[in-house]
């Protein structure tokens, strides 16, 4: 299964490109199953967010795309950083 290109700088400086197909964890990152989880997990942790109140309360919005995410505040990206990892762990 072929990957996206990875480039990144060697100890040296130079330029190595490579061909990414497996996440740290040895999974393929095309495979159905671990998109179908990421975005099931995501779904929920959204709906989480809002349901508690956290984004109101916060001024927190989360915006995202697949399994990838960002949490838009001002003046509240230390307490939202914190909600969000206390949701992600229990």
């Amino acid at each position: 299964m072929a990957g996206a290109p990875v480039e990144r700088r060697t100890g040296r400086g130079h330029k190595q490109r490579t061909t990414a197909t497996r996440t740290r964890a040895g999974a393929a990152r095309k495979a159905p199953a671990v998109a179908l989880l990421a975005n099931l997990y995501m779904r929920r942790f959204i709906l989480g967010w809002k349901v508690v109140g956290h984004e109101r309360r916060l001024d927190a919005h989360i915006v995202n795309y697949a399994d990838d995410f960002v949490i838009c505040c001002r003046g509240t990206a230390a307490a939202a950083m914190t909600v969000m990892r206390d949701m992600m762990t229990s």
